[in-house]
């Protein structure tokens, strides 16, 4: 699988270009490194709160991975952030003040795993 931090370019033009209209949550999977790692991500979380705020969105939900029962992976964290649209994620992401603090994820992950998800339509 090898490690993955940062998105390669084909990825990006691969959501941008997707057939993806309306709310999204997308998926963080988190690796730290273990010397500071999980305090450098506490750092770019704060720092990333007001960016996050600005594009509309919000934390579903934050917890510590504890145990993994299917796989051979396990994460330290895992987090789940609502958008109104992938427009106000990539708007988010590519804003120059943003992409500055970002460098404190990259600094503190050993690896990741990002997903963009959408509620399935469920008839009834």
């Amino acid at each position: 699988m090898g490690v993955s931090i940062e998105p390669k370019p084909k990825q990006i033009t691969d959501f941008i270009k997707g057939d993806v209209d309306g709310p999204i949550v997308m998926i963080n999977l988190l690796k730290f490194k273990p010397d500071g790692g999980r305090e450098s991500y506490q750092k770019y979380g704060e720092l990333a709160a007001p960016h996050i705020v600005k594009a509309g969105a919000k934390i579903v939900y934050h917890g510590s991975g504890k145990a993994t029962i299917i796989g051979d992976d396990g994460w330290d964290s895992v987090l789940l952030v609502e958008y109104a649209s992938k427009q106000d994620f990539f708007d988010m992401v590519t804003d120059p003040e943003y992409v500055k603090l970002s460098k404190h994820r990259t600094d503190a992950l050993l690896d990741s795993r990002l997903y963009c998800t959408q509620r399935d339509v469920v008839p009834g």
